[in-house]
């Protein structure tokens, strides 16, 4: 009991802090409490300055060698993907077999 209480904790204070970090403002991040709540004022402009800069994952590419280029790498991400996994599980077999 004692050790699932101490795995929540240990994950769940960071994503409280996560939270709370966004009611305040650079000066009190530095120099205040770190799990204290300051301000709904910080904590509605900040959401809304996060939301004005969302960008795409992936930026659509500009010129026709850009395209080649990503075309050409989601072409060839299994291959690779699958070679090292290839090279991986008969590294493993290689060892178990011994």
């Amino acid at each position: 009991m004692f050790t699932l209480v101490l795995f929540a904790l240990f994950f769940a204070v960071p994503l409280v802090w996560l939270v709370l970090a966004t009611t305040k403002n650079g000066e009190q991040l530095y120099f205040g409490a770190p799990l204290s709540f300051r301000s709904v004022n910080h904590l509605v402009r900040n959401w809304g300055s996060s939301r004005k800069h969302d960008a795409p994952v992936r930026p659509q590419p500009t010129s026709r060698d850009q395209i080649a280029r990503a075309k050409d790498w989601y072409c060839r991400w299994p291959v690779h993907w699958f070679s090292r996994l290839a090279v991986k599980l008969a590294a493993y077999l290689a060892v178990e077999v011994r």
